[in-house]
Protein backbone atom coordinates (compact mmCIF):
# COMPACT_ATOMS: atom_id res chain seq x y z
CA UNK A 1 0.00 0.00 0.00
CA UNK A 2 1.35 3.71 -0.87
CA UNK A 3 1.52 6.30 1.70
CA UNK A 4 1.41 9.85 1.31
CA UNK A 5 4.53 11.41 1.29
CA UNK A 6 3.75 13.93 3.68
CA UNK A 7 1.72 12.85 6.68
CA UNK A 8 2.84 8.78 5.78
CA UNK A 9 -1.69 8.26 5.83
CA UNK A 10 -2.40 5.37 3.58
CA UNK A 11 -3.35 6.72 -0.19
CA UNK A 12 -5.78 7.68 -1.57
CA UNK A 13 -7.50 8.65 1.34
CA UNK A 14 -5.03 11.08 2.83
CA UNK A 15 -6.20 14.05 3.57
CA UNK A 16 -3.59 15.67 2.64
CA UNK A 17 -4.77 15.44 -0.86
CA UNK A 18 -5.73 17.98 -2.33
CA UNK A 19 -8.84 17.30 -5.24
CA UNK A 20 -5.61 18.36 -7.82
CA UNK A 21 -3.53 16.46 -6.03
CA UNK A 22 -5.71 13.51 -6.56
CA UNK A 23 -6.19 13.87 -9.99
CA UNK A 24 -2.53 13.55 -10.19
CA UNK A 25 -2.13 10.72 -7.93
CA UNK A 26 -5.04 9.11 -9.99
CA UNK A 27 -2.67 9.07 -13.34
CA UNK A 28 0.30 8.13 -11.84
CA UNK A 29 1.18 4.44 -12.05
CA UNK A 30 0.42 2.06 -8.77
CA UNK A 31 3.23 -0.25 -9.47
CA UNK A 32 6.06 -1.06 -11.67
CA UNK A 33 3.89 -3.75 -13.26
CA UNK A 34 1.96 -0.58 -14.78
CA UNK A 35 4.82 0.55 -16.68
CA UNK A 36 6.45 -0.68 -19.49
CA UNK A 37 9.59 1.14 -21.24
CA UNK A 38 9.49 0.57 -25.31
CA UNK A 39 6.07 -0.97 -25.91
CA UNK A 40 3.13 -2.79 -23.62
CA UNK A 41 3.37 -6.20 -25.32
CA UNK A 42 4.11 -7.61 -21.67
CA UNK A 43 1.51 -5.76 -19.71
CA UNK A 44 -1.04 -7.37 -22.18
CA UNK A 45 -0.73 -11.06 -20.79
CA UNK A 46 -2.66 -11.77 -17.22
CA UNK A 47 0.50 -11.85 -15.28
CA UNK A 48 3.49 -10.27 -15.98
CA UNK A 49 6.75 -12.45 -17.56
CA UNK A 50 8.42 -11.18 -14.16
CA UNK A 51 5.89 -12.44 -11.97
CA UNK A 52 5.67 -15.54 -13.60
CA UNK A 53 10.05 -16.29 -13.61
CA UNK A 54 10.12 -14.97 -9.86
CA UNK A 55 6.70 -17.27 -8.68
CA UNK A 56 8.22 -20.32 -10.79
CA UNK A 57 12.29 -19.39 -9.79
CA UNK A 58 12.90 -19.45 -13.77
CA UNK A 59 17.00 -18.61 -13.96
CA UNK A 60 17.90 -15.68 -16.51
CA UNK A 61 19.27 -17.99 -19.15
CA UNK A 62 15.48 -19.74 -19.39
CA UNK A 63 13.84 -16.37 -18.99
CA UNK A 64 15.32 -14.60 -21.43
CA UNK A 65 14.26 -16.51 -24.07
CA UNK A 66 10.98 -17.14 -22.90
CA UNK A 67 10.62 -12.67 -23.05
CA UNK A 68 12.17 -13.14 -26.62
CA UNK A 69 9.15 -15.93 -27.77
CA UNK A 70 6.69 -13.60 -26.12
CA UNK A 71 7.75 -10.46 -28.16
CA UNK A 72 8.73 -11.46 -31.10
CA UNK A 73 6.02 -10.86 -33.49
CA UNK A 74 5.08 -7.66 -31.90
CA UNK A 75 5.07 -4.03 -33.14
CA UNK A 76 7.89 -3.43 -30.58
CA UNK A 77 9.52 -7.12 -31.39
CA UNK A 78 12.41 -7.67 -33.32
CA UNK A 79 11.26 -10.53 -35.55
CA UNK A 80 13.60 -12.56 -36.41
CA UNK A 81 16.42 -10.81 -34.95
CA UNK A 82 14.90 -12.40 -31.46
CA UNK A 83 14.39 -15.46 -32.96
CA UNK A 84 18.26 -15.97 -33.67
CA UNK A 85 19.03 -14.87 -30.35
CA UNK A 86 16.73 -17.75 -29.27
CA UNK A 87 18.46 -20.01 -30.94
CA UNK A 88 21.87 -18.76 -30.26
CA UNK A 89 20.75 -19.03 -26.20
CA UNK A 90 19.90 -22.74 -26.61
CA UNK A 91 22.71 -23.39 -28.47
CA UNK A 92 24.67 -22.02 -25.55
CA UNK A 93 22.36 -23.93 -22.47
CA UNK A 94 23.78 -27.03 -24.34
CA UNK A 95 27.34 -26.44 -24.93
CA UNK A 96 27.48 -24.61 -21.52
CA UNK A 97 25.34 -27.61 -20.02
CA UNK A 98 27.66 -30.17 -21.51
CA UNK A 99 24.71 -31.33 -24.33
CA UNK A 100 27.26 -30.63 -27.19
Amino acid sequence: MQTCPFCENSLPNCICISKNEQTLYDELPKSALEVQVGGSHYKEYKIQPYEFFLANQIPHHKAAIIRRILRYDHPTGKGLQDLDKISHEIELIKELEGWK
